[in-house]
C-alpha cells in the first residue's frame, strides 16, 4: 500500500497535563496575541517558539496553553514546542482574564524545505498555466484516438508551453489505476476523455478522426488559457530523503482572494502495452497521476485551504509523499496547482528533488 500524508491534513493529540475541567474557550477577537515563528517544524528536532502580547507588551510569565482541537490544558515550557510525532498541532493562550487567537504547528518527519527564492519581490505578473487531465487506461481500445490527438496538439509549442498535462489512470483494467475517484470530481465516468482547469464543462471526449479531436483540443486550450488572468503565481522547493518527499509550494497572489493548493506526483517512461495502439509509442506512458495530494472529500480534490492572501503576499505550504520504491526518481515530477472557486487559476511543473522560482510574464 502506498503511503501518503500531507503536513497540513495529519492530527496528533497534544500531551495533556492540569485540570481539563477549568479548559476556556478561545476569544475570536482579543488584545492577546499569540504568534509562532515556525508553521512548519521537523518532529524531534526542531522547536516553534511562541511570543505573546497584551495590547502590544510582551507576556511571558503566568500563560497557560490549551490545545486548539480538545482545549485541554497543555504543557508548553519557555514558550517552545517539540512535536513527538508528525502531525498538525494547534494551540491558544490565556493569561489572568484574556484569551488569545489560536495558531497552527505541522510537524513533518524531514527538514522543512526552505522557501524558494523570489528574484523580484515586486513583481506579481506571472505566466498562466492550464491544467489538462487526461482520463485514459491501457486497457482502454478507444484510448489511442486521444492519445494520438494530444501528441498532434503537443508537437505545437504555442499549445505545450500554455499547459501542464496530467493521465489519470481509470479503472480501465489499467496498469496504473490509481484507486482516488479523481475522476467523478471532474464529472468523468470513463475513457478517453479531458478536463481543463477542473472545469466539467470543459469535458471533451475522443473521434476516431485525429484531426477533429486535435481541433477540439485547441479549442479547449484557448478558451481556458484565456478565460481567467493569472492571480496568483507558484514557486517550489522539492527535497527528496530516501523515499520521503517534502515539497514547499509558495503562493505569491497578484489578487486578493481566497486560495487552495495541490500537488500531484506523475511519473514519466512507463511500458505498458496500450490497447488499440496503432504505433509503437503508444505504449510509453507519461505524466501518469501516481499521487494526488489535493484531497479534501472523497469527491473534491480542489486543493488545501490557504485561506485570503492579500496581493503582493505570500502563504506557503509544505506536502510530505512517500514514495513506491518501484517508482523512478528521475521519472518523477510534480504538478502543483492553485485554485479558486473550485478551479484551477494557476499550475506549474517541477521535477522531484529540484526548485522553481516564480515564472514572470515577460
Amino acid at each position: 500500500m502506498i503511503l501518503l500524508f500531507a503536513a497540513a491534513v495529519l492530527m496528533a493529540a497534544c500531551e495533556k497535563s492540569g485540570d481539563e475541567s477549568n479548559s476556556k474557550t478561545p476569544a475570536a477577537d482579543s488584545e492577546l496575541v499569540l504568534k509562532v515563528d515556525k508553521i512548519y517544524i521537523q518532529s524531534k528536532v526542531d522547536a516553534a517558539n511562541f511570543t505573546l502580547t497584551l495590547a502590544g507588551e510582551p507576556v511571558t510569565e503566568g500563560v497557560t496553553f490549551y490545545d486548539g482541537s480538545t482545549n485541554a490544558v497543555v504543557d508548553i515550557k519557555d514558550m517552545k514546542f517539540t512535536a513527538d510525532a508528525d502531525g498538525t498541532y494547534s494551540f491558544w493562550a490565556s493569561y489572568m482574564t484574556f484569551t488569545s487567537n489560536t495558531v497552527v504547528v505541522k510537524a513533518i518527519p524531514m527538514a522543512v524545505p526552505s522557501n524558494p527564492v523570489d528574484e523580484d519581490k515586486s513583481n506579481t505578473s506571472f505566466r498562466r498555466r492550464v491544467l489538462m487531465t487526461q482520463f485514459t487506461g491501457t486497457g482502454c481500445p478507444n484510448c489511442p484516438y486521444m492519445i494520438s490527438a494530444l501528441h498532434k496538439v503537443y508537437e505545437k509549442e504555442a499549445y505545450s508551453s500554455k499547459v501542464v498535462h496530467v493521465s489519470s489512470h481509470t479503472s480501465w483494467a489499467s496498469t496504473f489505476y490509481l484507486e482516488k475517484d479523481v475522476h467523478g470530481f471532474m464529472g468523468v465516468s470513463g475513457a478517453p476523455w479531458l478536463v481543463a482547469d477542473f472545469d466539467k464543462s470543459s469535458k471533451i471526449g475522443a473521434y476516431s478522426d485525429t484531426d477533429r479531436t486535435a481541433m477540439d483540443i485547441e479549442y479547449v486550450i484557448d478558451e481556458w488559457y484565456d478565460a481567467q488572468e493569472p492571480m496568483a503565481g507558484i514557486a517550489v522547493n522539492s527535497v527528496l530523503s530516501g523515499k520521503t518527499l517534502a515539497v514547499k509550494a509558495l503562493v505569491k497572489a497578484a489578487e486578493t482572494a481566497e486560495y487552495r493548493v495541490g500537488a500531484w506526483l506523475l511519473e514519466d517512461d512507463l511500458i505498458s502495452e496500450q490497447a488499440g495502439a496503432s504505433q509503437e509509442w503508444m505504449n510509453k506512458h507519461n505524466n501518469v497521476l501516481r499521487i494526488a495530494d489535493s484531497e479534501i472529500s472523497q469527491s473534491n480534490f480542489s486543493g488545501h485551504k490557504l485561506g485570503q492572501i492579500k496581493a503582493g503576499e505570500y502563504s506557503e505550504y509544505v506536502f510530505v509523499m512517500e514514495l513506491d520504491p518501484s517508482w523512478q526518481e528521475e521519472n518523477l515530477h510534480l504538478a502543483v496547482f492553485i485554485t479558486n472557486g473550485g478551479l484551477v487559476n494557476n499550475v506549474v511543473d517541477c521535477k522531484v528533488g529540484e526548485s522553481i522560482g516564480f515564472d514572470y510574464a515577460e
